[in-house]
């Protein structure tokens, strides 16, 4: 069968994922739906859109993962790949004289490569074989709740209305699409 066959999705998912839209939408929006038509769009934005297929794609095909690597062994080969593609660019740039980083940025990469890479690696592939990829997958919906929380706690966001609105609106999609 073709390797990136995706199983099917249900009309609950469906409503589930529009649920959880509406619910980003007002966080995005800030409980104001025409603020949305004056979004300004970034490379940065360009390059999230190009990388959520990419991580569908690697979600699907991690049940195909070869039955001799364990989910570790599996990810030091996926980590180890990716560093031997990204080797050179970080050998160009060295050679170009750019100035190394320093002792707390070296930290601050090797915190980035252990904890939000490695461990949510882990923790995303572990999610995957308890629950599938299209169940797993919702919980990327819930990515701008969390991160509306974290602004409140760490950037000094004021809470509003629209934040519980929305936060609210993408927890009971995200019910309803991964709920059996």
């Amino acid at each position: 069968p073709w390797p990136l066959q995706r199983e099917p999705v249900s009309p609950r998912q469906i409503a589930g994922g529009l649920v959880s839209l509406a619910g980003i939408a007002t966080i995005v929006s800030r409980g104001e739906p025409q603020r949305l038509l004056a979004l300004e769009f970034q490379a940065g934005d360009a390059w999230v859109l190009l990388a959520m297929p990419v991580w569908g794609i690697y979600s699907v095909l991690l049940k195909r993962r070869p039955g001799g690597l364990t989910g570790i062994e599996f990810l030091f080969v996926l980590s180890l790949a990716g560093t031997l593609m990204l080797a050179p660019g970080a050998l160009l740039m060295n050679l170009q004289g750019m100035a190394m980083p320093s002792a707390a940025e070296a930290a601050a990469v090797l915190y980035i490569a252990l904890g939000t890479s490695v461990l949510a690696y882990i923790c995303w592939n572990r999610g995957v074989a308890v629950v599938g990829a299209s169940a797993a997958g919702f919980t990327i919906h819930l990515l701008p709740a969390f991160g509306t929380v974290l602004a409140i706690l760490f950037l000094g966001e004021r809470f509003a209305a629209f934040h519980a609105a929305g936060i609210a609106t993408i927890l009971a999609g995200v019910l309803i699409a991964t709920r059996r």
